[in-house]
Protein backbone atom coordinates (compact mmCIF):
# COMPACT_ATOMS: atom_id res chain seq x y z
CA UNK A 1 0.00 0.00 0.00
CA UNK A 2 2.62 2.23 0.82
CA UNK A 3 3.83 1.85 -2.75
CA UNK A 4 1.10 3.45 -3.98
CA UNK A 5 -0.69 6.25 -2.53
CA UNK A 6 -4.00 6.38 -4.78
CA UNK A 7 -4.52 2.69 -3.25
CA UNK A 8 -3.69 3.91 0.39
CA UNK A 9 -5.91 6.40 0.58
CA UNK A 10 -8.81 4.83 -0.30
CA UNK A 11 -7.86 1.86 1.96
CA UNK A 12 -7.91 4.68 4.96
CA UNK A 13 -11.26 6.32 4.16
CA UNK A 14 -12.90 2.75 3.40
CA UNK A 15 -11.37 1.63 7.17
CA UNK A 16 -11.92 4.64 8.75
CA UNK A 17 -15.62 4.97 7.52
CA UNK A 18 -15.88 0.62 8.21
CA UNK A 19 -14.35 1.34 11.97
CA UNK A 20 -16.38 3.82 12.50
CA UNK A 21 -20.00 2.59 11.13
CA UNK A 22 -18.94 -0.06 13.09
CA UNK A 23 -18.49 1.75 16.42
CA UNK A 24 -21.83 3.81 16.17
CA UNK A 25 -23.56 1.02 16.05
CA UNK A 26 -22.23 -0.48 19.26
CA UNK A 27 -25.44 0.76 22.24
CA UNK A 28 -22.56 2.62 23.79
CA UNK A 29 -22.65 4.93 21.07
CA UNK A 30 -26.25 5.65 21.17
CA UNK A 31 -29.06 7.62 23.39
CA UNK A 32 -32.15 5.18 22.42
CA UNK A 33 -30.65 1.99 19.49
CA UNK A 34 -34.22 1.54 18.37
CA UNK A 35 -33.57 5.02 16.32
CA UNK A 36 -30.39 3.80 14.23
CA UNK A 37 -30.04 1.75 11.58
CA UNK A 38 -26.49 0.61 10.46
CA UNK A 39 -26.90 2.22 7.39
CA UNK A 40 -27.88 5.63 9.03
CA UNK A 41 -24.49 5.07 11.02
CA UNK A 42 -22.15 4.35 7.72
CA UNK A 43 -23.92 7.32 6.24
CA UNK A 44 -23.01 9.70 9.26
CA UNK A 45 -19.62 7.90 9.29
CA UNK A 46 -18.88 8.79 5.61
CA UNK A 47 -20.49 12.03 5.73
CA UNK A 48 -18.05 12.94 8.62
CA UNK A 49 -15.01 11.39 7.23
CA UNK A 50 -15.55 13.32 3.74
CA UNK A 51 -16.87 16.31 5.91
CA UNK A 52 -19.79 16.83 4.11
CA UNK A 53 -21.84 17.60 7.35
CA UNK A 54 -24.57 15.38 5.93
CA UNK A 55 -26.65 13.96 8.65
CA UNK A 56 -30.10 12.19 9.13
CA UNK A 57 -30.37 12.11 12.77
CA UNK A 58 -29.98 14.84 15.31
CA UNK A 59 -26.50 14.52 16.65
CA UNK A 60 -26.60 16.17 20.20
CA UNK A 61 -30.14 13.77 20.72
CA UNK A 62 -28.62 10.63 18.88
CA UNK A 63 -25.31 10.12 19.91
CA UNK A 64 -24.02 9.79 23.09
CA UNK A 65 -20.98 11.14 24.05
CA UNK A 66 -18.49 8.25 22.99
CA UNK A 67 -20.55 8.35 19.27
CA UNK A 68 -20.22 11.98 19.56
CA UNK A 69 -16.27 11.31 19.78
CA UNK A 70 -16.70 8.45 16.92
CA UNK A 71 -18.06 11.25 14.67
CA UNK A 72 -15.20 14.02 15.51
CA UNK A 73 -12.59 11.62 14.81
CA UNK A 74 -13.89 11.00 11.74
CA UNK A 75 -13.86 14.85 11.11
CA UNK A 76 -10.98 15.46 12.02
CA UNK A 77 -8.85 12.88 10.23
CA UNK A 78 -11.07 13.17 7.16
CA UNK A 79 -10.65 17.47 7.65
CA UNK A 80 -6.87 17.38 8.06
CA UNK A 81 -6.54 14.17 5.31
CA UNK A 82 -6.13 11.09 5.39
CA UNK A 83 -3.02 11.10 3.30
CA UNK A 84 -1.36 14.07 5.42
CA UNK A 85 -1.75 11.62 8.24
CA UNK A 86 -0.43 8.76 6.06
CA UNK A 87 2.62 11.25 4.77
CA UNK A 88 3.37 12.06 8.51
CA UNK A 89 3.44 8.43 9.27
CA UNK A 90 5.81 7.56 6.29
CA UNK A 91 7.47 10.04 7.11
CA UNK A 92 8.88 9.21 10.73
CA UNK A 93 8.66 5.95 10.17
CA UNK A 94 11.96 3.93 9.80
CA UNK A 95 10.56 0.73 8.14
CA UNK A 96 9.32 2.81 4.93
CA UNK A 97 11.43 2.97 2.11
CA UNK A 98 12.93 6.13 1.16
CA UNK A 99 11.51 6.05 -1.98
CA UNK A 100 8.30 5.71 -0.28
CA UNK A 101 8.69 8.62 1.19
CA UNK A 102 9.94 10.43 -1.61
CA UNK A 103 6.93 9.46 -3.34
CA UNK A 104 4.46 11.23 -0.25
CA UNK A 105 7.63 14.26 -0.43
CA UNK A 106 6.56 14.92 -3.69
CA UNK A 107 2.20 14.65 -3.55
CA UNK A 108 3.16 17.50 -0.78
CA UNK A 109 5.56 19.84 -2.92
CA UNK A 110 8.38 19.09 -0.60
CA UNK A 111 11.47 18.51 -1.82
CA UNK A 112 13.28 15.98 0.84
CA UNK A 113 11.53 13.99 3.82
CA UNK A 114 12.55 16.57 5.67
CA UNK A 115 10.60 19.14 3.92
CA UNK A 116 7.92 16.82 4.02
CA UNK A 117 8.39 16.12 7.97
CA UNK A 118 8.22 20.66 8.47
CA UNK A 119 5.43 20.83 6.00
CA UNK A 120 2.90 17.72 8.05
CA UNK A 121 4.15 19.03 11.45
CA UNK A 122 3.29 22.73 10.28
CA UNK A 123 -0.53 20.87 9.06
CA UNK A 124 -0.59 19.63 12.32
CA UNK A 125 0.05 22.48 14.55
CA UNK A 126 -2.03 24.90 12.93
CA UNK A 127 -4.78 22.69 12.75
CA UNK A 128 -4.84 22.25 16.61
CA UNK A 129 -3.84 25.89 17.44
CA UNK A 130 -6.48 27.32 15.61
CA UNK A 131 -9.34 24.58 17.03
CA UNK A 132 -7.80 25.02 20.80
CA UNK A 133 -8.43 29.16 20.08
CA UNK A 134 -11.86 28.49 18.43
CA UNK A 135 -12.77 25.99 21.41
CA UNK A 136 -11.92 28.11 24.04
CA UNK A 137 -13.45 31.30 23.24
CA UNK A 138 -16.63 29.08 22.00
CA UNK A 139 -16.16 27.95 25.73
CA UNK A 140 -16.34 31.35 27.16
CA UNK A 141 -19.74 32.42 25.11
CA UNK A 142 -21.38 28.66 26.02
CA UNK A 143 -19.82 28.25 29.85
CA UNK A 144 -23.29 28.37 32.15
CA UNK A 145 -25.86 28.42 29.03
CA UNK A 146 -28.68 26.71 30.50
CA UNK A 147 -29.92 25.67 26.82
CA UNK A 148 -26.69 23.40 26.74
CA UNK A 149 -29.08 21.09 29.08
CA UNK A 150 -26.76 17.97 30.37
CA UNK A 151 -23.96 18.72 27.80
CA UNK A 152 -20.79 19.58 28.81
CA UNK A 153 -19.97 23.13 27.73
CA UNK A 154 -15.95 22.32 27.38
CA UNK A 155 -17.16 19.34 24.92
CA UNK A 156 -19.69 21.32 22.86
CA UNK A 157 -17.18 23.86 22.29
CA UNK A 158 -14.62 21.29 20.80
CA UNK A 159 -17.33 19.62 19.05
CA UNK A 160 -17.97 22.41 17.13
CA UNK A 161 -14.40 24.13 16.81
CA UNK A 162 -13.45 21.25 15.08
CA UNK A 163 -16.58 20.33 13.33
CA UNK A 164 -16.56 24.14 11.83
CA UNK A 165 -12.36 24.44 11.21
CA UNK A 166 -13.09 21.48 8.88
CA UNK A 167 -15.95 22.60 7.22
CA UNK A 168 -17.66 19.54 8.39
CA UNK A 169 -21.28 21.79 9.57
CA UNK A 170 -22.51 19.17 12.25
CA UNK A 171 -23.93 20.78 15.29
CA UNK A 172 -25.16 19.38 18.37
CA UNK A 173 -27.63 22.33 19.51
CA UNK A 174 -31.40 20.66 19.71
CA UNK A 175 -32.99 21.37 16.40
CA UNK A 176 -29.94 22.17 14.50
CA UNK A 177 -30.47 18.99 12.27
CA UNK A 178 -34.36 19.64 11.85
CA UNK A 179 -33.64 23.59 10.83
CA UNK A 180 -30.34 22.60 8.59
CA UNK A 181 -32.12 19.66 6.83
CA UNK A 182 -35.70 22.53 6.64
CA UNK A 183 -33.22 24.98 4.93
CA UNK A 184 -31.42 22.43 2.52
CA UNK A 185 -35.26 21.43 1.49
CA UNK A 186 -36.28 25.10 0.60
CA UNK A 187 -32.86 25.92 -0.95
CA UNK A 188 -33.46 22.86 -3.30
CA UNK A 189 -37.41 23.61 -4.04
CA UNK A 190 -36.54 27.35 -5.06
Amino acid sequence: MSQRPAMMLIGSFTALISLGSLLLTLPVSLTDAAHTSFVDSLFTMASAVCVTGLAVNDMGATYSLFGQGVILTGVQLGGIGIMTVAALALAFSNNSSLQSQLRYAAMLDARTVADLRKIVVGILAGTFIVEAIGAFLLWLMLAGDPRLGDAPALWTAVFHAVSSFCNAGFALFPGAWARSSATSASRSSS
